[in-house]
């Protein structure tokens, strides 16, 4: 029985485990990813179709690229690439994260291929295969993390530290129902790493040097920066100068270790060179050339990684603070693992520090170094229950629980949309504390929206404070270019500026970010007066406005002045006037530069080139607010009826934007995408005061779904609602499952009504909208909205 019972003992942290991935499959297959191979795993990923499948890794039919972009909504721009000049188009990330899931994409692309799914790389079969290699991996890093911890734990220990570590960080969310790539994959890496570092100190074994160098150049091709892990086996057991003395002594006996090492290290990166010199010729590729993202190394902001309540890491992870602190521990406790720990820390941490575009929650680029992290963090929780006060250990242990419940509510809130992932405020994140729901005047306290697409309105001027950036009116030409100035068409004054096709670029002025605004943002309004002549349809010229880095432009936007919304009419002078909103500028000293550029062989005249700043206000100087039946334009009441029209071709929500899809409409270029993450359509929103006290009306709704699934496997509701003072006082819905005629993969039309309450007050809400509850992909398009029958 006693022996029983020490076997049961030892095997606490195996049962942490099996808890674990119960909880990993259960979360992460209940909430499968609406989708998955979007944005950045779009990059990590295509490595995989692109050689496979199409045969075409340098990507030179990159129509191929935007098809399956399109088809399964992947992404609304192509960063992920860069173009090359001579033809094709580089992977801008790297290759290790799709090697390591080449045995499960061959798995998905067979079963494809002996299905009806398209075996192109993206369809749900490669999903689905993918999905599970990410619970795999996820998985073998937590078992690596564990066989590290009993190396310097108790079992007990390693149970606990293990359990507290994956339910209260935000490695939670990035491995369950978040994005793990790559961060909870590079985790993996780190893991083995640390390891098999244990183990050659510990057994001095060729076969472990050599898989050592292998994962040490194999996580560099994964993320380039983790190419500081080698610093875990270089500084391993280093104490003082004496010990590094005799660490290098050792190294030295140890050389054809070292030498075995150092041929695997290059055998791990080989892949990544293979590729940049069959698709550029160059064994060295620098794909990543956006001149807004870069490291300032010479001003890190450790405030705002750490402690911002935009994506600080101890705001939203707050038990790797302990983390930190355990650095501490181990100087004093387990000196031999305190440098290569400190080293690796430092040296991720001052790199997140000094980019200029990371954006996320919790800055997931720490993720990966949380399998440094665990150590110090498992001697912080160990010293603090070691204290002999009960009162110490109470008070940590409500501490504790209080960590991970905060941790697991905040990765629902994430899931969910309440956290932002890139627009929190300090006011925002208290405002939402806590909360299941969030109102309009809650999301006025996140940071500013800006657009995936390009796209961009400005809808609030009355939050905004106008002034001059400054006009050209090209009254004084200058000498380099003075032939190019007319007297003779000008819209004011006495001169304008002539283009042609010796002179494609109009004068501009330069102005620096911080002599436009103080404020992390200001919308811009350029506006020109152009005279075009010649003919019409040869006519190319675009109004250019865009930010500089070091001679780099960046948020690059080019207005072509013959856009529908300008109305350009020929040999006589327009204005075209547009807005802009200004990026996260990589440095408060980069330049704003405005110019109109022509292309075609046409003449064209420029005058009075205006640029004028928008700042945002305080809130409490804010006046002159546009009414709701203002700001919903498209809510327009008739006296006879009211008809609302959404055909979702146009979205002021970026949220919504996102979730726009060209797949399938009904009329127009877009749908609406519903899933698992985005389960309420854009609808009617509108008070009743115009109809206040009438009788007997009717509301008639209607709107076209696209199902993918039958509806009793991907419920939804189509729903009428009035509202008062925030609370239902009417509800009703029509559901996708009672509708026995439901067609999949067809448009449906479907309508629902219902009438009005007996009694309505003026500040009374009408609500229509789609409710999705289902798990899997729907489309919407076309919801109209008729009252009828008033009295």
């Amino acid at each position: 029985m006693k022996n029983s019972m020490k076997r049961f003992t030892n095997y606490k942290s195996l049962i942490v485990l099996l808890v674990i991935v119960f909880s990993l499959f259960h979360l992460r297959l209940n909430n499968f990813p609406g989708n998955v191979f979007a944005y950045d795993t779009f990059g990590f990923y295509s490595y995989l179709p692109s050689l496979i499948i199409n045969g075409d890794i340098g990507l030179t039919d990159f129509s191929k690229i935007e098809q399956v972009a399109q088809t399964y909504n992947l992404t609304p721009t192509f960063y992920q690439f860069t173009g090359m000049p001579e033809g094709g188009w580089v992977i801008r990330f790297f290759s290790g994260i799709s090697i390591l899931f080449l045995p499960f994409f061959l798995f998905g692309h067979l079963f494809a291929l002996n299905s009806s799914f398209p075996a192109d790389g993206y369809s749900l079969p490669y999903q689905w295969s993918f999905v599970l290699g990410g619970i795999f991996y996820t998985i073998m890093a937590l078992w690596f993390a564990r066989k590290t911890l009993q190396r310097f734990f108790s079992d007990g220990w390693t149970a606990l530290i293990l359990a507290l570590f994956f339910f209260g960080s935000n490695f939670f969310f990035f491995s369950t129902i978040g994005n793990k790539i790559p961060h909870v994959i590079v985790f993996f890496e780190y893991a083995v790493i640390i390891w098999l570092t244990i183990l050659w100190h510990d057994k001095k074994k060729m076969l472990h040097a050599g898989l050592l160098g292998f994962f040490i150049g194999f996580i560099s091709i994964s993320r380039s920066s983790e190419i500081i892990s080698v610093f875990i086996p270089l500084l391993w057991g280093v104490t003082s100068w004496n010990s590094a003395k005799e660490k290098l002594r050792m190294l030295w006996e140890q050389k054809k270790h070292v030498l075995l090492f150092a041929m695997m290290a290059i055998v791990g990166v080989l892949p990544q060179i293979f590729y940049w010199k069959t698709v550029t010729g160059s064994f060295v590729f620098n794909a990543y050339n956006d001149p807004q993202s870069g490291l300032n190394l010479l001003s890190p902001d450790f405030i705002k990684v750490l402690f911002g309540f935009r994506k600080g890491l101890f705001i939203y992870s707050p038990l790797m603070f302990f983390a930190y602190l355990g650095l501490i521990v181990i100087y004093f406790k387990k000196r031999e693992i305190f440098w290569p720990i400190l080293v690796v820390i430092f040296i991720n941490t001052y790199l997140i520090a000094s980019f200029s575009s990371l954006v996320s929650y919790g800055w997931r680029a720490f993720v990966q170094s949380y399998a440094v992290l665990i150590l110090p963090l498992g001697f912080f929780i160990h010293l603090v229950y070691s204290s002999r006060k009960m009162m110490i250990k109470l008070l940590f242990s409500v501490l504790l629980v209080g960590i991970v419940l905060l941790n697991i509510f905040q990765s629902w809130q994430v899931f969910v949309g309440i956290i932002d992932g890139s627009r929190m405020t300090k006011d925002y994140y208290f405002a939402t504390f806590g909360k299941t729901s969030v109102t309009d005047e809650d999301r006025d306290l996140l940071l500013i929206s800006r657009s995936f697409t390009g796209e961009e309105s400005f809808t609030d001027e009355y939050k905004h404070k106008r002034e001059l950036v400054y006009k050209l009116d090209f009254e004084r030409p200058n000498s380099n270019d003075q032939e190019h100035y007319s007297r003779n068409i000008r819209h004011s004054g006495k001169f304008a500026v002539r283009l042609d096709s010796t002179f494609i670029y109009s004068p501009g002025k330069t102005v620096r970010y911080n002599e436009i605004t103080d404020e992390y943002y200001a919308w811009l309004r350029v506006s020109a007066y152009v005279y075009p002549t010649g003919n019409y349809d040869d006519l190319a010229a675009s109004l250019v406005v865009h930010f500089d880095h070091k001679g780099a432009p960046y948020k690059y936007r080019a207005f072509d002045i013959k856009d529908k919304r300008f109305n350009l009419k020929m040999n006589q002078w327009n204005k075209i006037t547009v807005d802009y909103l200004t990026p996260e500028v990589r440095l408060k000293s980069n330049n704003l530069k405005v110019y109109l550029w022509l292309r075609s062989k046409n003449t064209i005249y420029l005058d009075d080139l205006t640029v004028e700043a928008f700042e945002p206000l305080p809130k409490d100087e804010i006046s002159n607010e546009p009414q709701e039946d203002e700001i919903n334009k498209a809510d327009e009441l008739s006296q006879e009826n009211f008809i609302y029209n959404n055909s979702f071709e146009e979205l002021g929500n970026e949220w919504d934007k996102a979730h726009q899809s060209s797949e399938y409409a009904v009329t127009g270029q877009y749908s609406m995408k519903m899933d698992s993450v985005y389960i309420y359509s854009p609808g009617l929103k509108v008070n009743l005061q115009d109809i206040e006290n009438k009788k007997n009306c009717k509301v008639e709704a209607k709107i076209s779904v696209f199902p993918m699934f039958p509806a009793s496997e991907n419920p939804g509701s189509f729903v009428i609602n009035f509202k008062r003072d925030g609370q239902n006082i009417q509800y009703s819905s029509l559901n996708l499952e009672d509708i026995p005629e439901l067609k999949t993969y067809e448009w449906n039309t479907i309508a629902h009504t219902a009438t009005f309450p007996d009694s309505l007050l003026a500040s009374d809400k009408l609500e229509v909208y789609y409710w999705h509850r289902g798990k899997e992909k729907i489309l919407l398009d076309d919801l109209k909205v008729e009252l009828k029958s008033c009295k």
